[in-house]
């Protein structure tokens, strides 16, 4: 094996590596370094931004693993194989699902329960 595919993979990895970020690279990663910072802070000092900010903080992380959850299940169901109408129904049921929860989350947020969907 091996011969031409090994330097070239030493090459590419020495790029990555040496590589330095663009300047709207790092324009772009503000905000998520704001964002962490913020979630460090609250983390450190809770009350450092007085009490509401756990509330949005922990209803932010809901969200996102939302996202990030529903567009994997979503994913693998559109490439599985299968007849269309079978995968449009399976994403109208999941979407209803996924929309089922956030606006309960949501709705809970809202009127000062918990920022999760279970107990009271």
């Amino acid at each position: 094996m091996g011969g031409r595919a090994e330097p070239l993979a030493q090459a590419l990895y020495n790029h990555a590596v040496r590589a330095r970020p663009s300047s709207g690279a790092i324009l772009a990663a503000m905000p998520d370094l704001a964002l962490a910072a913020t979630y460090l802070i609250t983390w450190v000092s809770p009350q450092a931004f007085g009490a509401s900010p756990m509330r949005y903080l922990t209803l932010v992380m809901l969200m996102e693993f939302i996202s990030i959850h529903s567009s994997a299940v979503l994913g693998a169901v559109v490439y599985r194989p299968g007849p269309p109408r079978r995968k449009a129904l399976a994403i109208v049921g999941l979407g209803a699902f996924y929309t089922l929860f956030v606006a309960s989350t949501r709705s809970r947020s809202a009127n000062g329960g918990p920022s999760w969907p279970s107990g009271g």
